[in-house]
C-alpha cells in the first residue's frame, strides 16, 4: 500500500468517524428541543409574552442544511479518493420521488416559506438515513447508535417521572390558586374553547416528556424500547459469561425505565401498539421455523393481513358513519376531511403545513377539533406533499418490507470478526456529544434568559446539565462490558426485533402525527439506518470500478451544486428573515417597557424601529408573510395608542396586510382583517367603493373558513349592510347551529364533563341571536307587506 492510499484511507477513516460522531449528536440534540414551525409566536408580543421561539424555525433549517452538507462531504471524499462504496438502502427512488413532490407541492402551496420548511425537513431525514446506512460498515458503529437512542429514551422518561410527580401537581395547583393569570402568561382569552382546552389538560396533569403531546413521547419510547431489547439480545449472545449477568441487569433496569416512562404518557395509542409490537414478537418467536422456511409467503400474507386491516377499518366507517371508540371516532372525522382535500389536490397536495389553512373547508362544522395534520402518516404526506411523497411511502415501505423479510442475513454463512467501540475513543465519544448537546440547547434556547442571573444559573442546570447527565450515564452503561472476540454467528433476532418495532410504530403514527415531530421522525430514520446496515452485515460492497469514478464525480458537483442552492435560496434567506423579526420583536417589547415608564418619545423612536426590522424581514424572505403580518398589527397597536394619526396610515397598513395575504392567498384571517381595515375607514372614506371592498373581502374569508364565528358573524353584518337580509339570517342560523352541534359532539367526547365551552364565545352567541330576533322580525314584517 503506498503512502498515496495510506493517506486516503486514513481521511476517510477520520471523516466517517466524525461524521457518525455528529450523527450521533443530531439524534440527541433534536429529542431535547422544540422544533415545531412557527407561525403566529409574534403576536404573544401584544400579549406580554417574550419567549420569541429560538430553536424552531433556524433551528429545523439549520439541522436539515447540516445534515445535507454532511451528505455532500461524504459522497465527495469518498469519490475522489477513489474509495467510493455504496450499501443498499431502498430510499434513494423514494428520495428521488419525495423531492420532486415536495418542490411541486411548494410552488403551488399557499403560504411557499411554512411549505419549504415542511418539504426540506422530510428530505433530509431521508438523506439522514441514507447517510448513516453508509457509515454504519462495522458492528460497534451500529452498537453505538442503538446506545445513543436508548440513552435518550431513559433521560426522556426521568423528565416523564419528573413531570408527574413534581411539575404537574405545582402547575395543578398554580390552577387552583390562580387560572386567569395561568391563561394571560399562555397568551390564552378567558372563556375561549382554546383556554378551557389549556386548562382541561394541565388539570388532567398529562406527562409528555420533551414533546408537546403525550402521544409523541409514546412514540419515541416505542422506538427507544426497540432498541433496548435489540442491545439486550445482542449482549446476551456476545458478552463473556461472567459479565453477562451484570450488563443484561443494566440494561433490563433501563428498558423497564423507557417501559414505565411510557405507562406514564397515559397514551392509549402508544400503549396499544406496544402490545401490539409485543403480540408480534410473541407469534414470530413461536412460528420463527416456519416463518423463516416460507419467507415469501410470510410477506405476501402479512402484507395482505395490512390492506384487509385497513380495508375493514375504512369499510366500518364508511358504512356507520364512525369508527369504535372516541378516539377513533374523531380521528374519523379528520380523515373524511382529509380525504375530500385529497380528492381537490389529489396530484400536489396543499402544501408542507399547509393542512391547517385548508381544513375548515373541509370539515363537519359542528367537529370538536380544528386540526392542522390529519393525525395519519399517509394521509398526510398525500394531502401535504402529493401523490408522489405518497407513492415514496408505498415503495419504500414495500421495498424494505421485502429486504427484511425475503433476503436472508448475508453474514449467516459467513460468520464475521467480532469488532469492539475504540475504547481509547469511548470517553472521548462520549463527553464530545454531551459538550455538543449542552451547546446546542443552549444556543438554540432563550428559557433561562428570562429570569435573574442566580435563577438563570439554577434553570440553566436543571433543563440543560440534568438531562445530559442522565444520557452521560444511560450512554456509558449500554456501551460497557467486555465483547467475545470470537468470531458469531448471524444476528436475525436483532434485526427481527428492532424490524417489527418499527412497524409498530408506522402503524402507530397510522393514527397520530409524532413523526412529524423533528426529534422522533430522526430517531425513527436512524434506528431503521441501524436495522438495514445489520441486515445488510457481510454484503460484498465493492468498490466502483474507476471506469465509474468520473460519472460518480459529475453526480457529486450537482449535490454539491444543489446543496449550496438550498443553503443561499431557502435556508439563510429564512433564517435570516426570522432573526430580523425577532429583533423586531424585542425592540417592541422594549418600547412597551418605555411606554409603561411614560417615555413617550423613546417609544415612538423604538417602534419606528421595529416597523423598519420587520420590513426588513419581509424583504430578505419575499415568500414569509410573518413579518408583514406583524408590521400591519404594530401599525395598528400605534394607532389604537395614538402614537400615530388614522388618516395617514390607513393606506400603509392595507398596503401591508394585502402583501401578506398575497404571500399566503388561502390564509382567511389576512382576508378578515382587510376587512376590518376597511370597516374602520369607513369614518374617513364613506364612498361605496370601501364599503363593497369590505364586503368582497369578509366574504372571501367567510369562503376560505366558514367554521370560524368571528368570520361568518362579520360577514352577516356586511350582508346586513349590502340589503341582503335572507342571506345574512341564513349565516347567523348557521352559526348557532354549528354552536349546537359542537355541544352535542363535545357531550358525546366526554359525557361526564360539568360544563362544556364551544368556539362560539357566551358573548357572540348573545350577540348572534340578538341580530337574528331583530332582522327576522323586520324581513317577516317586510314579508307581509
Amino acid at each position: 500500500m503506498n503512502s498515496s492510499t495510506e493517506k486516503a484511507n486514513k481521511l476517510i477513516a477520520i471523516t466517517d468517524f466524525a461524521l457518525l460522531l455528529l450523527c450521533g449528536i443530531i439524534v440527541s440534540s433534536r429529542l431535547y428541543l422544540n422544533e415545531t414551525i412557527t407561525t403566529d409566536w409574534f403576536k404573544q408580543v401584544f400579549k406580554d409574552r417574550t419567549d420569541i421561539g429560538f430553536g424552531q424555525d433556524p433551528s429545523i433549517l439549520l439541522f436539515s442544511g447540516l445534515i445535507l452538507t454532511m451528505f455532500a462531504i461524504w459522497f465527495t471524499i469518498h469519490i475522489f479518493n477513489k474509495q467510493f462504496q455504496w450499501r443498499k438502502t431502498f430510499l434513494v427512488i423514494p428520495l428521488i420521488l419525495l423531492t420532486c413532490g415536495g418542490m411541486i407541492s411548494t410552488v403551488v402551496a399557499s403560504n411557499k416559506y411554512s411549505a419549504a420548511i415542511g418539504s426540506l425537513t422530510l428530505i433530509a431525514a431521508v438523506v439522514f438515513c441514507i447517510l448513516l446506512i453508509q457509515l454504519l460498515d462495522q458492528r460497534w458503529k451500529w452498537l453505538f447508535i442503538l446506545s445513543v437512542i436508548i440513552a435518550n429514551g431513559s433521560a426522556l422518561s426521568i423528565l416523564c417521572w419528573q413531570q408527574r410527580f413534581e411539575i404537574n401537581p405545582d402547575m395543578a395547583a398554580e390552577i387552583e390558586k390562580n387560572a386567569d393569570q395561568l391563561l394571560a402568561k399562555e397568551g390564552l382569552t378567558k372563556g375561549t374553547y382554546e383556554a378551557f382546552q389549556y386548562l382541561s389538560r394541565a388539570k388532567s396533569q398529562d406527562v409528555k416528556g420533551y414533546f408537546r403531546l403525550s402521544n409523541s413521547a409514546a412514540s419515541y419510547f416505542l422506538l427507544s424500547m426497540s432498541a433496548a431489547l435489540a442491545l439486550i439480545i445482542h449482549r446476551f449472545r456476545t458478552i463473556d459469561k461472567e459479565q453477562r449477568p451484570m450488563i443484561l441487569a443494566i440494561l433490563s433496569i433501563l428498558f423497564l425505565v423507557q417501559l414505565l416512562g411510557l405507562g406514564l404518557t397515559k397514551s392509549k395509542g402508544g400503549i396499544a401498539s406496544c402490545c401490539l409490537i409485543g403480540l408480534m414478537l410473541i407469534i414470530c418467536y413461536q412460528c420463527y421455523p416456519w416463518l423463516n422456511q416460507h419467507r415469501q409467503k410470510s410477506f405476501y400474507l402479512g402484507l395482505s393481513l395490512l390492506i384487509l386491516g385497513i380495508a375493514a377499518l375504512v369499510g366500518h366507517g364508511l358504512y356507520h358513519g364512525s369508527l369504535p371508540g372516541n378516539s377513533l371516532w374523531i380521528r374519523w372525522q379528520y380523515w373524511q376531511a382529509t380525504a375530500a382535500m385529497i380528492l381537490d389536490h389529489f396530484c400536489t397536495g396543499v402544501g408542507g403545513h399547509n393542512f391547517g389553512t385548508f381544513y375548515p373547508r373541509y370539515m363537519d362544522p359542528g367537529a370538536p377539533e380544528i386540526i392542522i395534520d390529519p393525525h395519519s402518516f399517509p394521509l398526510s404526506l398525500w394531502s401535504q406533499y402529493g401523490l408522489l411523497a405518497f407513492a415514496a411511502f408505498i415503495w419504500a415501505f414495500v421495498s424494505i418490507c421485502r429486504h427484511m423479510i425475503l433476503s436472508k442475513n448475508e453474514s449467516a454463512s459467513t460468520a464475521l470478526p467480532q469488532e469492539n467501540t475504540p475504547k481509547n475513543n469511548l470517553w472521548m465519544i462520549a463527553t464530545t456529544m454531551i459538550a455538543s448537546i449542552i451547546l446546542v440547547r443552549y444556543f438554540v434556547s432563550s428559557d433561562y434568559h428570562y429570569f435573574s442571573q442566580e435563577a438563570g444559573y439554577g434553570l440553566f442546570i436543571y433543563i440543560f446539565i440534568f438531562p445530559a447527565l442522565y444520557w452521560l450515564v444511560a450512554f456509558l452503561l449500554t456501551q460497557s462490558g467486555q465483547m467475545l472476540s470470537k468470531q458469531i454467528q448471524s444476528i436475525p433476532w436483532e434485526i427481527l426485533v428492532l424490524s417489527i418495532g418499527l412497524l409498530g410504530f408506522i402503524i402507530h403514527n397510522c393514527i397520530d402525527i409524532a413523526i412529524f415531530e423533528p426529534g422522533i421522525h430522526i430517531a425513527f430514520f436512524a434506528l431503521l439506518a441501524c436495522a438495514i446496515a445489520m441486515k445488510s452485515e457481510g454484503v460484498n460492497t465493492n468498490q466502483h470500478a474507476l471506469k465509474n469514478i468520473k460519472r460518480l464525480s459529475m453526480i457529486s458537483m450537482v449535490v454539491i451544486a444543489g446543496i449550496v442552492l438550498v443553503w443561499i435560496k431557502v435556508i439563510m434567506p429564512k433564517v435570516s428573515s426570522f432573526y430580523q423579526l425577532a429583533y423586531s420583536q424585542k425592540t417592541t417589547i422594549q418600547a412597551f417597557e418605555q411606554l409603561k415608564n411614560n417615555q413617550i418619545e423613546m417609544a415612538h423612536n423604538l417602534f419606528d424601529q421595529s416597523i423598519f426590522l420587520s420590513a426588513n424581514a419581509s424583504l430578505i424572505d419575499p415568500h414569509n408573510p410573518y413579518p408583514l403580518k406583524f408590521q400591519s398589527q404594530l401599525i395598528q397597536f400605534m394607532l389604537k395608542t395614538n402614537m400615530s394619526k388614522f388618516d395617514t396610515t390607513f393606506e400603509q397598513i392595507a398596503d401591508i396586510t394585502l402583501r401578506a395575504a398575497q404571500r399566503d392567498p388561502q390564509k382567511a384571517s389576512y382576508d378578515h382583517q382587510l376587512s376590518q381595515i376597511y370597516t374602520q375607514a369607513r369614518s374617513l372614506k364613506t364612498s361605496p367603493v370601501t364599503i363593497e371592498t369590505a364586503y368582497e373581502f369578509s366574504k372571501t374569508a367567510y369562503e376560505k373558513d366558514p367554521v370560524n364565528p368571528m368570520i361568518a358573524f362579520d360577514f352577516a353584518l356586511k350582508n346586513i349592510e349590502q340589503k341582503k337580509v335572507e342571506q345574512a339570517i341564513t349565516i347567523l342560523e348557521k352559526i348557532l347551529d354549528d354552536h349546537n352541534r359542537f355541544i352535542e359532539q363535545q357531550k358525546r367526547l366526554l359525557p361526564n364533563q360539568p360544563e362544556y365551552v364551544s368556539r362560539l364565545s357566551s358573548s357572540l352567541k348573545t350577540q348572534c341571536e340578538m341580530v337574528l330576533e331583530k332582522i327576522s322580525s323586520i324581513n317577516i314584517g317586510q314579508n307581509n307587506e
